[in-house]
């Protein structure tokens, strides 16, 4: 009974990890504003995740013996305690010992979280279809935030208010034909940046396609993809235009490319076409949003306009300042989670939102942890490329545009490593690539 309440809670897992319901105990604050870097929260999602994670310690302790086994015969399981350790003693580097201990303290829950997956007697199909489910929810809300211009609050599902005529809400600029400058907000979904929100309708889309070429169909039933599978994956495309994450967008244009490439490789026809049937009605949708918002995609891929240029100028700006810190502090890093204290600390007298991380999730986690923790986690994704190279005939090489895109857009942002959503998604992907059971 108790491992059958410990399934559901990852089920409900998969289901809650995209919202960002929680409880603040505290309000992050440097300089005199606030910072979401600093902020200690519980999350809905970390008390159903511990939950099941109590529940199974007392399975693991009547099979500690089998699990050992099993722990010590797999050299990711044990990258992974390196990691951790260099992630929990770089807490002495930082400069707010609280925030360290917190951000610490949620990389360790999501590490053991997707440890509790890989190892559990669970449906992992079904897991990943609950999380394709709830991502497909975000992705139309989101689309509804984009074509009311307009996204509406709620404390019990982790929605903030968002207006395009609002300061600080993340839109686009462009000139209309008649003349005058408009702002179309750009969708949130559920999320804290439409940047997040374009990176999981990336990997929804992605996923749904994982699941679609690797799905065996019933007995009578020829279909390529199943109707709900697509349905997902055309939510998932337009959640990623309307986010206007130009990272997204790149990381889907290079997912897709390598699933095409992969298909012919394999001499797969059959996936070859859908591929193209998938790439065709892609065109499709774009076209249309063409034909309704060019101005605003022109705006995007061309940049020229104030916004677009402040953002460029922004992303230049943050790689300057991560210089000096990562000079002084490459060994042994400034701490998990101290990068924007310690950026204070080099820069002092700025406003609030000045103190940002640098827009790379691989930097950042360099300067956080110091060498050793990069290059433990840099070993990580050469067991997980290694892995995906052994198995380049079978199904599991179709893992490989996801994997990518991952690191497309860790290079882009710093979501990854910064928030909690983004640690969480880099362990689950980590696992499904792992994973060969999938």
């Amino acid at each position: 009974m108790l491992n059958k309440i410990g399934n559901y809670l990852l089920y409900a897992f998969a289901l809650l990890l995209p919202w960002q319901t929680r409880y603040i105990f505290r309000q992050g604050e440097i300089a005199g504003g606030a910072s979401e870097y600093s902020t200690i929260s519980l999350y809905v999602v970390d008390i159903v995740i511990l939950s099941a994670l109590l529940l199974f310690s007392v399975d693991l302790w009547r099979r500690r013996r089998e699990a050992g086994t099993a722990f010590k015969g797999s050299k990711m399981a044990w990258l992974i305690v390196v990691f951790l350790i260099i992630a929990v003693g770089s807490i002495l580097s930082v400069i707010d010992k609280s925030v360290g201990l917190f951000d610490a303290g949620r990389l360790f829950v999501a590490s053991l979280a997707v440890l509790a997956i890989h190892f559990r007697a669970l449906d992992k199909r079904k897991f990943l279809k609950i999380l394709l489910i709830s991502l497909a929810i975000q992705g139309i809300l989101g689309t509804y935030q984009f074509t009311q211009q307009k996204s509406f609050a709620s404390k019990w599902f982790g929605l903030a208010h968002h207006e395009s005529s609002a300061g600080g809400s993340s839109v686009v600029e462009f000139m209309g034909e008649d003349g005058l400058g408009q702002r179309w907000l750009r969708a949130y979904g559920g999320q804290d940046h439409p940047n997040i929100f374009g990176g999981l309708m990336v990997f929804g889309l992605l996923l749904a396609l994982y699941l679609s070429f690797t799905n065996e169909p019933e007995d009578g039933d020829d279909r390529f993809i199943d109707g709900d599978l697509l349905l997902m994956i055309l939510i998932f495309f337009i959640g990623t235009v309307v986010s206007f994450s130009r990272a997204a967008w790149l990381a889907f244009v290079i997912g897709w490319l390598i699933l095409f490439v992969i298909s012919i490789l394999k001499k797969e026809k059959g996936k070859q076409l859908q591929v193209l049937k998938i790439f065709l009605f892609s065109i499709l949708i774009i076209v249309s949003m063409i034909f309704f918002y060019g101005g605003l995609i022109k705006v995007r891929i061309m940049g020229g306009t104030r916004l677009e240029m402040k953002s460029t100028q922004e992303r230049i700006a943050s790689y300057k300042q991560a210089w000096p810190i990562l000079k002084e502090h490459y060994l042994l890093g400034t701490g998990i989670g101290g990068y924007v204290n310690t950026l204070e600390k080099n820069i002092p007298n700025q406003p609030s939102w000045f103190y940002q991380p640098v827009h790379n999730s691989l930097l950042l986690m360099l300067i956080e942890l110091g060498v050793f923790g990069f290059v433990a986690f840099s070993a990580i994704m050469y067991l997980l490329f290694q892995r995906l190279w052994r198995e380049k005939k079978a199904a599991q090489i179709y893992k490989l545009p996801i994997l990518l895109a991952l690191l497309v857009m860790m290079m882009l942002d710093h979501w990854f490593w910064s928030l909690h959503i983004g640690i969480f998604v880099l362990a689950l992907v980590m696992w499904f690539v792992w994973d060969d059971k999938i």
